[in-house]
Formats: structure tokens, C-alpha cells, sequence
């Protein structure tokens, strides 16, 4: 995975260069092979050919994934804009509290400090989440975030 976009475009470039040579070098061996009547060969290299058709549809695939460079950008919101919307969402929360312990009061704050609680424990694995290299670590990772709902469900009588 590279570091940046710019980066990350190199090597994909490379890669389809040396795809393209090596694609050049079987279309050019197959007239040459029919020429010489080569039948076994020839037919090694339309095995060839096919299979390379195969691995030139799953690299386009993994090479769009790797222009993405998806886990730098996750990096990049994560501490930057979904750290900034989560200190928003705690200092749009802050002023709801009443500041006296009237009626409701403590009610209020308890559910602030819960919603900023839930917020806060999504942060926690985020960064982990981003770097794990494989899906059962992130799995487990998911399965750590909590899932959205008021701490306080008791029911009503």
C-alpha cells in the first residue's frame, strides 16, 4: 500500500507496462509457432493466453483497489474530520445539561455522557480497524463498536 496517491499510481503503471510486454511476446510467438507447425506448442500457448486473459481481469481489479489506497484515506478522515465531527457532536451536546440538579437534570447528563460515551468507544477500535491487514481482525474489531441505542432503555411505567 503506498503512502500517496501519486505513489500509488506508479505501480500499477509499471505493472500494466510489463502486462502489455508480456502480452506483445505471446502475440508475437504465436504466428511463429503456427509457421514452424508447432502443434504443441501451440496449443501450450493459447493455454497460456487464456490464462493470462484471467490474470489480467483479476489485476485490473486489484490494481483500481490499490490507486484507491483506501486504508491511508480511512487513516486521514479518521483523525482528521471524524475526530473534528466527534468533538462537535460532545460540545453541541455540553450546553443540553442543565447545569442545576432540578427535576431531570442528572437524567439529561447521564444521557449526554452516554451519547458522547458511544461516540468515543466507535473511535477507540477505528485506528486499529484501519491498519488490521486481514477481515477476521477486523471482524473482531467490528464486533466491538457498539451498536446504536440509548444506554438507558429501560422501559417506561
Amino acid at each position: 500500500m503506498a503512502d500517496t496517491d501519486d505513489t500509488s499510481a506508479v505501480f500499477p503503471r509499471e505493472a500494466t507496462q510489463a502486462t502489455l510486454a508480456v502480452q506483445r511476446d505471446a502475440d508475437a510467438l504465436k504466428p511463429l509457432l503456427m509457421d514452424l507447425d508447432y502443434s504443441n506448442e501451440t496449443h501450450l500457448l493459447e493455454e497460456f493466453t487464456q490464462r493470462f486473459a484471467e490474470y489480467r481481469r483479476l489485476d485490473r481489479n486489484i490494481m483500481d483497489l490499490a490507486v484507491e489506497n483506501t486504508k491511508l484515506k480511512a487513516q486521514r478522515l479518521s483523525f482528521g474530520p471524524a475526530r473534528n465531527a466527534a468533538n462537535e457532536f460532545r460540545a453541541a451536546l455540553e450546553p443540553t445539561a442543565p447545569a442545576d440538579a432540578a427535576k431531570d437534570g442528572w437524567r439529561v447528563k447521564a444521557l449526554v455522557a452516554g451519547a458522547v460515551a458511544n461516540v468515543r468507544e466507535i473511535e477507540v477500535p477505528q485506528a486499529p480497524h484501519i491498519a488490521a491487514a486481514d477481515e477476521a481482525a477486523m471482524t473482531r474489531l467490528e464486533q466491538r463498536i457498539p451498536r446504536s441505542r440509548p444506554r438507558d432503555e429501560r422501559p417506561r411505567t
